[in-house]
């Protein structure tokens, strides 16, 4: 019984955590990104940071670390969820495993994406990292779950 109630509050909190993740809106359709490419491996570089951070910020309870690195009008929408599960993530102790699926891919226009997977004590999931090049570097404009990409390697 008592090993029940541990399972049960692992995916509790796991689903929580990933709720952290989700967006308020779906992403808007884009056009097909270009792979980063050597002219621009400082982007790449920042981007890999901002993954980064993110993860391990939650991964440290420090919603300091996390909220600095989404853009206002994310920050806006998506700031007291992000406390709100790293408060939980840190009540019940649970750490997300995290690893970039490929490189991430850099537009002409300063947008960005990557696909992550996530590892919570449930399984893995693939979540979809969205990014903007602003004044101040690159920023996260959405995180959410997806699906596996299908045999075009959509998702």
């Amino acid at each position: 019984m008592k090993h029940r109630i541990t399972r049960v509050v692992l995916a509790a909190v796991s689903v929580l955590a990933l709720a952290a993740c989700a967006g308020a809106s779906t992403p808007t359709a884009t056009a097909t990104p270009t792979p980063v490419t050597s002219s621009v491996p400082e982007d790449a570089q920042a981007v890999r940071f901002a993954i980064r951070e993110y993860w391990e910020g939650f991964n440290s309870y420090d919603k300091e670390r996390v909220l600095p690195l989404l853009t206002p009008e994310y920050h806006a929408v998506r700031s007291e969820r992000i406390i709100t599960d790293i408060g939980r993530l840190r009540q019940f102790r649970v750490k997300l495993g995290w690893k970039e699926e490929s490189p991430p891919l850099l537009r002409a226009d300063g947008t960005g994406q990557a696909f992550i997977s996530i590892t919570e004590p449930l399984g893995t999931r693939r979540v979809q990292m969205d990014f903007e090049k602003r004044a101040e570097g690159w920023k996260i404009t959405f995180v959410d779950e997806v699906g596996r990409p299908g045999p075009t390697g959509d998702p």
